[in-house]
């Protein structure tokens, strides 16, 4: 774990990191409980984040379904509801979700529909959603919440995003419930 921490600390910005075993990297992190991370317990919220500078990419598990048995891995088709706040020192702003609208209306090319589906682990190539979805979300449950608080870094950097609102260096928070993984929306 120090060797990665350091190798991300030292890598030129901004940076891309893929876990083939996120389960076993948040393992790991947590055994080291050192200044490269650590992971907290707050009712039934765990915390794990992941330091390199000023960036930090955090991913909650908000609430989780008693019964899981199995989470999400690349190449599952996931189905969630989201929305999108833009951090600004302590206010956030909503720019964007699922189910939001403009003007009364929703937003273009979403069909009216309230839920997104994307393939895990392929937005990276495809741009369907953001990067950061393909490693926060992994090991997701069926009916499981999580936030995941990215950096500018991990999302629309110095370039920001205006039509949605996006200013340059913004840090965004996502809040996904996720709706069913392969077209099963039963937890098992």
């Amino acid at each position: 774990v120090k060797e990665v921490r350091d190798l991300i600390r030292a890598a030129p910005r901004p940076v891309a990191i893929v876990f083939r075993d996120p389960r076993r990297f948040n393992e790991l992190l947590d055994a080291s409980a050192g200044p490269g991370g650590a992971e907290a317990r707050q009712g039934d919220t765990v915390t794990t984040a992941v330091k390199g500078d000023d960036q930090v990419f955090k991913v909650e598990r908000v609430s989780a379904p008693d019964l899981c048995t199995e989470g999400a891995v690349d190449g599952d088709l996931l189905e969630v509801q989201y929305t999108t706040l833009v951090l600004n020192g302590t206010d956030t702003r909503l720019v964007d979700g699922s189910a939001v609208t403009v003007g009364g209306r929703g937003i273009p090319g979403r069909g009216g529909d309230s839920n997104v589906y994307f393939v895990l682990g392929q937005s990276s190539t495809t741009g369907q959603v953001p990067a950061a979805w393909d490693v926060g979300l992994r090991g997701v449950c069926i009916g499981e919440r999580r936030k995941l608080t990215v950096p500018s870094s991990m999302a629309y950097g110095p370039a920001g995003l205006k039509r949605r609102g996006i200013p340059k260096d913004a840090t965004l928070i996502y809040n996904i419930y996720v709706v069913s993984v392969n077209a099963i929306s039963t937890p098992r």
